[in-house]
């Protein structure tokens, strides 16, 4: 056969390949999951034999035989990104008990806050600038530098129904100029790591004329290289099987989010068995899923020493590990049940005017009998004294809903988790009794939490066009101080215990937070307080490609407000629901040459963008009358945060 039809041959087969596997979590719409695979082992007929004897000479290979001249393929996915920001007054201009900051004054500045050894805020003013034999006080509300990802997902295609995908992410994040040479950490003698002293060609810093390959615990709190995920995927006449450690994403990703947009930094990682299958002629799919939440503690085979120490090399580095008890394991199971509408018979439709339904539901049942702080090689014996009992039990419903008409998308999601706890303490005590109470249904905690998320997007003017407008609501708990978590009151001192301690006998978790990658603005939840949480808000944007072209060129930009307020204005810092209103604006180009997907949204090729945010904080983020009379210097007022984004990245 000539190498021209053999080159063709593979790439079809290839595109067969990848097809197969167009969609993440179910059978592709389309495609019959029971429909068999497999070809039946039947001799052919005469007239069979003399059809598979021209093919034969044709191409050189018959149908059942392109498994073995097709060999595995190995297809690479991913981005490679650089990101510079600059932060100005994240702090908004408060000195803050460093126990409860929301976001901390560099420690260059002279209104930075610690602690003194009596455990009160003072500040401590650093006099370096200016001239050095008559040095000042410095003033720094600036924090400026770039961090880099290159991300490989490699997916290795073994048939059309059978493949592995992984999730592999070198320079993870990493600060560009944070692993100059000359800089070493290594543990200290009371925990924790120390600065090695420098020496040789860079005994300072300033003489650093390289950078060395990040290590973790060594210069840098990770590797170079971190394996995220890694799956096996089969599709059987019945349906699909998927194992391993894969992402999990639903709806619009305010509780799961698989984290793999161009811009996002968490995402959600599970440790999953699922089976998923489907009516594609009804657009009907579902999923059942076993997740394992958390094992606890973990052991390898070993000898026990003879004085019962575990530091005399009984466990191996090779070898199976194995789960050390079931009662401390964080068992989860779940079941998915959606319509999702075949794109292709979706855009039809969209173009004959008429609505398109996609939604469906997600829910999760997990519990947790006991809990055990244990270390990495912590024997049976280390590891029973550390048992404590923890009673979780909780169900997690999540509906999603999307409604498409002409250019027209409105999309929501709902969350709710309601469940107990029987007992919060972490140091080994049990505080399931509720003093204030006499009645047993009042023991223990509960868990109520419910959040929401609306979408709605209108495209005009050959889809140049994109106006927006978002909304989102997440409970808040009236009986916390602190919005983020962090809140005023230390939980070691709090009479109930830790998690977000309470300020009465209530004994309701109530607080609802978003998934971190959900994002809506540049400095409020993205940075200062992390992810929405305890609080709603309204988001109307607006985008326009100023330029588009057909070969992926593009260039435009976009604006958008954000109004957020508390639910519960008591966790605010200045007891007051308005939080603050944020302005943000984003120019960004895609190069010649890239390849858009049909939804616009996975892209190749040069991508970049520039961004810029302002936040006018209101009384939400303000002072208390008490906290002025702490530190005499605060300023009453607060500072307006601003943020500067430059994103280059290269899409493939």
């Amino acid at each position: 056969m000539s190498h021209p039809v053999r080159l063709a041959s593979l790439a079809a087969l290839l595109v067969a390949s990848r097809t197969a596997f167009a969609q993440d979590a179910v059978p592709p719409p389309g495609d019959d999951p029971t429909e068999s695979t497999q070809t039946a082992d039947v001799k052919p007929t005469a007239a069979e034999g003399a059809k598979l004897e021209t093919q034969r000479a044709e191409t050189g290979v018959v149908t059942d035989e392109w498994f073995k001249v097709a060999k595995p393929a190995l297809e690479l996915h991913g981005y490679f990104r650089v990101r510079s920001e600059l932060f100005s007054h994240f702090a908004l201009g408060r000195s803050d008990d460093p126990r409860a900051a929301m976001w901390p004054q560099p420690p260059d500045d002279d209104d930075f806050v610690t602690l003194d050894q009596a455990g009160n805020p003072v500040r401590r003013t650093t006099v370096l600038c200016d001239d050095p034999l008559k040095p000042k006080p410095c003033e720094s509300n600036i924090q400026a530098g770039a961090n880099t990802r290159f991300r490989v997902s490699p997916e290795l295609v073994i048939s059309d129904n059978l493949r592995i995908v992984s999730q592999i992410d070198l320079f993870d994040n990493m600060v560009l100029g944070s692993t100059p040479e000359g800089y070493v950490n290594e543990p200290g003698d009371n925990g924790g790591y120390v600065v090695r002293s420098r020496g040789g060609y860079t005994p300072i810093g300033a003489f650093a004329a390289t950078q060395w390959a990040p290590v973790g615990a060594s210069n840098s709190v990770t590797d170079s290289i971190v394996v995220k995920r890694a799956y096996g995927e089969y599709k059987s006449p019945i349906g699909t099987f998927r194992f391993g450690r894969q992402a999990s994403h639903w709806g619009l990703g305010i509780v799961e989010n698989a984290g793999d947009g161009l811009d996002d930094d968490f995402g959600t990682t599970v440790d999953r068995l699922s089976f998923s299958t489907g009516l594609p002629q009804f657009d009907l799919y579902g999923t059942i899923m076993w997740d394992f939440g958390n094992e606890g503690a973990t052991q390898a085979l070993y000898l026990p020493c003879e004085d019962g120490t575990t530091d005399c090399g009984q466990f191996s580095l090779q070898g199976q590990r194995y789960d050390a008890m079931q009662s401390d394991d964080l068992d989860q199971w779940g079941i998915r049940i959606y319509r999702q509408v075949n794109p292709d018979r979706a855009r039809l439709a969209l173009a004959k005017g008429e609505v398109v339904i996609n939604g469906g539901f997600n829910g999760y049942y997990r519990r947790q009998g006991f809990d055990s702080r244990y270390a990495l090689g912590d024997s049976p014996r280390d590891l029973s004294p550390t048992l404590v009992r923890r009673g979780l039990e909780t169900v997690s419903p999540d509906l999603w809903g999307q409604l498409l008409w002409g250019t027209l998308r409105i999309e929501l999601e709902a969350a709710l988790t309601w469940g107990g706890i029987e007992n919060t303490d972490s140091q080994g005590g049990n505080n399931f009794l509720n003093p204030s109470s006499d009645d047993p249904d009042d023991d223990g905690w509960n868990i109520r939490q419910f959040g929401f998320a609306l979408e709605t997007e209108w495209r005009a003017i050959e889809d140049r066009l994109r106006i927006g407008f978002g909304s989102g609501f997440a409970t808040g708990d009236d009986d916390v101080e602190g919005i983020n978590g962090f809140g005023g009151l230390d939980p070691a001192t709090t009479p109930l215990g830790g998690l977000d301690a309470q300020l009465t006998r209530d004994r309701t978790f109530s607080t609802f937070r978003f998934h971190p990658d959900y994002r809506i603005d540049l400095i409020l939840w993205r940075n200062i307080l992390q992810r929405i949480q305890a609080a709603y808000y309204f988001h109307p944007s607006v985008e326009y490609d100023f330029l588009k072209f057909d070969n992926g060129q593009r260039f435009g930009g976009g604006a958008s407000l954000v109004w957020s307020r508390s639910a519960e204005f008591v966790q605010t810092p200045g007891n007051d629901a308005d939080l603050g209103v944020e302005l943000d604006g984003t120019l960004y180009y895609q190069a010649q040459g890239g390849t858009f997907s049909v939804d616009d949204e996975k892209m190749t090729g040069f991508f970049a963008k520039l961004q810029y945010g302002v936040l006018f904080p209101l009384d939400g983020l303000g002072k208390l009358p008490g906290e002025e009379a702490r530190l005499p210097e605060d300023k009453r007022g607060l500072d307006i945060p601003q943020i500067i984004r430059l994103y280059l990245g290269i899409l493939y």
